[in-house]
């Protein structure tokens, strides 16, 4: 049995930055499998000039664990019945790779495993742009597709499972086996083999220096998303106008960690032409693996307010760097944080700013806080995750 890993949207696309979670977790899963696998698993990419998926050469194999992710050329792929093809990415690929990725089942008879991220096109249109590409009726087709071609679904909560089992029968479609898949919430760092190591201190490390040096001596608090909608971005900035009129300047910078999203234009504007507002918010973007960790090292407190998520993995990023999150009460949110996270429906922005503030203040409370998460927090690493799903997989030749 051959497995074969796609890892087009890391690739392609460079969506591995923070902000780009999806092409994160594709990322950290593929590095992991290639290093557990013992020779079963190869990584492929869709060549968009011929339309077809292409094996990645050994050395260019190589040459993405170290981190470069571009130019991975190989050749074509004749797939056969008994292989696997996992698919991590395929919701952020669009027209030909993904017609190809859902018509390889039906051509070559082989087993797709495909990992669903969320519905939220479905469960949510409300909040996505509209101009974005995943359309409610394009997601709608998607998902359809994915639940008549798959071998097994891979679920990154209990939440995405349950949207999922609804509409496959809503839509009185037959829902596949699927199971959730435990997401890792270590930051990936990159060495010779694409192992996902501990967080250790990275103050002294040269990748952030340039942000410790904007951020040194200051208190902020961190938000880690692209910005967009969904995130509620909006939420953050209304709370932080209010505390900056009541605590002037005591309050504590609000750092945006994440690349621009369609419909955020408007916020951008909004905060550059309040003077106090400029002067509390930081947006960072093309922010790199190690200035992310140095981030969430420094931070007082991270916050994440999004309306609606698969998962929430800049929750789980937090915690294994020890710190505290304020998080949304909405979806998978509260797995994703466990009793180590503290939750706040994410439009009521009083009680956002109200605890905020107590947390920027009372340090007690914030170090009684980080002194459980740090005594309690099991943090998974994305090594035990590929150990999961290499098991699943090998389980198909029982």
């Amino acid at each position: 049995m051959r497995i074969w890993f796609d890892v087009s949207l890391s690739t392609l696309y460079e969506y591995n930055r923070p902000g780009g979670g999806i092409g994160r977790v594709e990322r950290a899963l593929a590095c992991n499998t290639l290093e557990q696998s013992r020779g079963s698993v190869e990584l492929c990419i869709f060549d968009e000039a011929s339309g077809k998926y292409c094996a990645v050469a050994s050395e260019t194999t190589q040459q993405y664990l170290k981190g470069s992710i571009r130019q991975l050329h190989g050749r074509h792929i004749n797939f056969e019945p008994h292989d696997v093809f996992i698919s991590i990415g395929h919701s952020n690929l669009h027209g030909a790779a993904v017609d190809e990725m859902f018509a390889l089942p039906h051509e070559s008879g082989l087993r797709l495993v495909i990992f669903c991220h969320d519905l939220i096109p479905l469960k949510s249109p409300h909040l996505m742009a509209s101009q974005a590409s995943n359309s409610s009726d394009t997601y709608h087709n998607f998902v359809k597709r994915m639940l008549t071609s798959s071998a097994h679904i891979l679920c990154n909560s209990r939440s995405t499972l349950r949207d999922l089992e609804d509409y496959s029968h809503q839509a009185d479609l037959f829902m596949p086996t699927a199971s959730i898949l435990p997401m890792g919430s270590f930051i990936l760092q990159m060495g010779n083999t694409g192992t996902s190591q501990g967080v250790t201190d990275a103050s002294s490390d040269n990748a952030a220096i340039t942000i410790s040096e904007q951020l040194k001596r200051t208190d902020y608090v961190l938000f880690v998303s692209t910005l967009n909608l969904r995130k509620n971005h909006a939420t953050l900035v209304r709370a932080w106008r209010m505390l900056i009129e009541k605590t002037q300047d005591n309050t504590p910078k609000l750092v945006f960690v994440g690349n621009v999203g369609l419909g955020s234009e408007q916020l951008l504007s909004d905060i550059q032409t309040d003077q106090n507002l400029r002067k509390s918010i930081v947006h960072l973007r093309s922010v790199d693996d190690e200035q992310l960790r140095w981030l969430y090292q420094n931070c007082l407190f991270s916050v994440f307010p999004s309306f609606y998520e698969g998962w929430g993995l800049p929750v789980s990023e937090a915690l294994s760097c020890g710190k505290f999150c304020l998080a949304s009460s909405s979806s998978s949110i509260p797995e994703a944080g466990g009793p180590f996270a503290e939750y706040i429906a994410p439009g009521d922005i009083d009680k956002w700013a109200e605890r905020i503030s107590f947390y920027s203040t009372c340090r007690e409370a914030l170090h009684e806080k980080e002194s459980f998460i740090k005594r309690h927090y099991k943090a998974v690493s994305w090594s035990h995750s590929a150990r999961v799903m290499l098991e699943l997989v090998g389980s198909f030749e029982s």
